[in-house]
């Protein structure tokens, strides 16, 4: 598979755990991984067995791309106790996450296969209606070629009962398969239309309006950035306390070179959100992109600001960073400190192939 979902499995899997009233399942659901991690490793102190703790356990570590303890963590819920579908659908969203990496094995992925197989007919058997396995199963039949049991028609089936049973979390799906468009106009037309019935389905809920605010911010089209801003707010006013909206706008006033809105969310993003400085990476990133040479200061500053504390889930990671901070040291004439930069993100990961291009080309 060339993706795999990470952005609301975990969402529906732990479901029960709220219910139960377990708080990690609510601060997952936000993007708060870091908080939960700690409430989770608390749980399991308690009990090793906690089955709705190993299952929230792994899809962290999903989020931090650990893929080995994701699995382990997984192969711990059901073993804990065989008739849990939520244990079985996570399991197999980890083999599959293995199943779609890069830095595994073809042998690996081979040896995998079965496994992911096994632990998603199980889930469904417990429970036909577990979204989690249900996206994984659309996902599977639309990645896979063809000739080795791939169906557009049934991944589009299985997401239309997705939508059926939890609007948003269908229409992801679904967002996901028109993303594959190589036809931008195409592309975007599609996904305006998919996160607007979304929005229509589910007026209150936060991850279709700040979707719907991606979709505009990437449509260079009329003056969809003003849409994307006003979704970005919708999202904000419906949870202050999460993340992306703040993101979206850091973003968006990045772009369009509003410095003063810029600085005025990102210090809100800190004040409301002081563990997760993603609007500060995604403001440097898009001052890089638009190759603002007046504002390197900024984005260096950003920069050096993001790699002072923990990395959230599903952020950029340190390597990448200290890349592009090597990136925009070395615009700003600063040819050492940028070498340097470069090098710490290949040794914090070795499979950094965009890094390694550029040291080699600052080392002639």
């Amino acid at each position: 598979m060339r993706r795999w979902s990470r952005r609301f499995g975990w969402g529906i899997l732990l479901f029960s755990c709220v219910a139960r009233g377990q708080q990690y399942k609510v601060l997952i659901e936000q993007g708060h991984y870091l908080r939960a991690r700690v409430q989770v490793e608390n749980a399991l102190k308690s009990n090793p067995r906690d089955q709705d703790a190993l299952i929230a356990k792994s899809a962290i570590e999903m989020q931090f791309n650990h893929l080995d303890a994701a699995v382990d963590a997984a192969q711990n819920a059901v073993a804990a106790g065989d008739n849990n579908a939520a244990a079985h659908a996570q399991l197999a969203g980890a083999i599959g996450w293995r199943l779609a990496s890069s830095s595994v094995s073809m042998v690996q992925k081979v040896a995998s296969a079965w496994p992911f197989h096994r632990e998603l007919n199980r889930a469904l058997e417990l429970d036909p209606n577990n979204l989690e396995a249900l996206s994984y199963k659309a996902e599977y039949y639309w990645y896979v070629p063809a000739i080795l049991g791939g169906s557009k028609k049934k991944a589009q089936e299985y997401a239309d009962k997705m939508v059926a049973l939890d609007p948003v979390k269908g229409y992801d799906v679904k967002s996901n398969f028109a993303g594959e468009d190589t036809d931008k106009t195409r592309r975007s037309d599609a996904l305006e239309v998919i996160w607007k019935q979304a929005v229509a389905s589910r007026p209150a809920d936060y991850q279709a309006h700040q979707s719907l605010g991606y979709v505009y911010f990437i449509d260079a089209r009329g003056d969809k950035q003003t849409l994307a801003e006003a979704e970005a707010n919708r999202a904000i006013a419906l949870d202050a306390g999460r993340i992306g909206g703040y993101r979206l706008l850091a973003m968006i006033y990045a772009k369009a070179e509003r410095w003063n809105d810029l600085d005025a969310v990102l210090t809100r993003a800190r004040q409301v959100v002081p563990d997760d400085l993603s609007p500060l990476f995604q403001a440097a990133r898009f001052i890089w992109i638009a190759k603002k040479g007046d504002e390197w200061t900024r984005a260096e500053r950003y920069l050096r600001s993001y790699l002072g504390m923990p990395v959230e889930g599903g952020e950029a990671s340190l390597a990448v960073d200290h890349w592009l901070l090597g990136l925009v040291l070395e615009k700003e004439g600063h040819k050492a400190e940028a070498v340097n930069e470069v090098q710490t993100a290949v040794d914090l990961d070795a499979t950094f192939e965009g890094a390694k291009r550029d040291l080699k080309r600052m080392k002639g």
